[in-house]
């Protein structure tokens, strides 16, 4: 149902509009009616997201979205782009902010005769979409990337880093992982695929393991890069690979 991406990033300052754009998409054979609601979160790195009611936390930015309209219906395999409002109060001191809006998908069950006996069955489904928001008049808001936990899944022959931001900035990044044996050689050297990782949020990154570690001692190289801000995280440890 939607097409556009499940995190929007806005960058802006106070005093600022901005506009976020949610692109849908009825791919059913029925008509379905969308709704749209609010809802604040917080990050759990053990349970993931959190969700609490709108305007309860401390970096929500619920009452600065305004929606062109609160539903639609649309025909099967047809197409609508809602516009979302999105203005930054003049006054507001807040390095980074999110809320999630939930896009709400109901079947249109239409009325049928009372003599007839037919059985309509719909499915209802939610989406959720964060918009992230970074104050970009703030110097300090920026990402802060930290590897807290590694891990060698021989099972599925791959490397598994779990960062955590505990920066006061969204940011997208990619990380680059370089294995050096002992005599300085790089048996491997790979790129992760695209991550967003919000303040206070875990992410884990994982690579693939493509050459036989052989029980030797090595040397790991990650080095994480935001897409926007161009900021590099360096993390890098001796390990014995199985």
């Amino acid at each position: 149902m939607v097409t556009s991406g499940l995190n929007e990033q806005v960058f802006g300052n106070p005093g600022e509009v901005k506009f976020v754009d949610i692109q849908l998409r009825n791919s059913g054979l029925s008509p379905a009616t969308i709704s749209f609601t609010l809802s604040d979160y917080v990050n759990s790195c053990k349970k993931g997201y959190l969700y609490l009611e709108p305007g309860s936390t401390k970096n929500s930015i619920a009452d600065w979205l305004t929606f062109e309209t609160s539903e639609i219906t649309l025909r099967p395999k047809e197409k609508a782009t809602i516009r979302v409002l999105f203005e930054i109060p003049i006054e507001t001191t807040l390095s980074n902010g999110h809320i999630c809006v939930f896009v709400n998908n109901k079947p249109v069950i239409e009325e049928v005769p009372s003599s007839g006996e037919i059985f309509q069955i719909g499915v209802s489904t939610r989406y959720a979409i964060n918009v992230l928001f970074n104050n970009t008049s703030l110097e300090n808001s920026k990402p802060d990337l930290k590897v807290q936990n590694f891990l060698t899944n021989e099972k599925d022959s791959r490397f598994e880093f779990e960062y955590i931001n505990v920066g006061s900035a969204s940011a997208k990044f990619t990380c680059k992982l370089e294995v050096v044996d002992t005599s300085g050689a790089v048996i491997q050297s790979v790129n992760s695929k695209q991550y967003i990782i919000q303040p206070d949020q875990c992410r884990v990154v994982k690579t693939p393991i493509n050459f036989n570690p052989n029980g030797q001692l090595y040397t790991l190289v990650l080095v994480a890069q935001t897409i926007n801000s161009n900021d590099l995280f360096g993390f890098s440890f001796e390990t014995t690979l199985k």
